[in-house]
């Protein structure tokens, strides 16, 4: 059951990643504290490198998990875990180069 409440958080997280994103770029996110926009970009950085190496870390271990298991199909669904947990890793590392150029002032 925890792998799935997981596996719905990760799909959650990739899907508001993007979303994110546009947002931070188009200034939107700043709009209630534009005086604050430097601590939030800070902040904004931090969460995404966290999530992205967190992702990275639960990708690999649901991976590597795959080769312990003794059920019939949770072979398959260690799998498309790992591989959603690398994509929001991905997309939390992509995120970080998106948002690098977005100016503090």
């Amino acid at each position: 059951m925890i792998e799935l409440i997981g596996i719905v958080a990760c799909l959650i997280a990739c899907i508001a990643v993007p979303f994110m994103v546009s947002s931070i770029r188009s200034g939107a996110a700043f709009k209630k504290a534009p005086e604050k926009r430097a601590e939030l970009l800070i902040a904004f950085r931090k969460q995404f490198t966290w999530l992205g190496w967190v992702g990275l870390v639960f990708g690999v271990l649901q991976m590597g998990m795959y080769f312990i298991t003794d059920e019939p199909g949770e072979a398959v669904f260690k799998i498309f875990a790992g591989a959603l947990w690398l994509v929001l890793s991905g997309l939390c590392f992509y995120a970080l180069r998106s948002i690098a150029s977005v100016s503090v002032a």
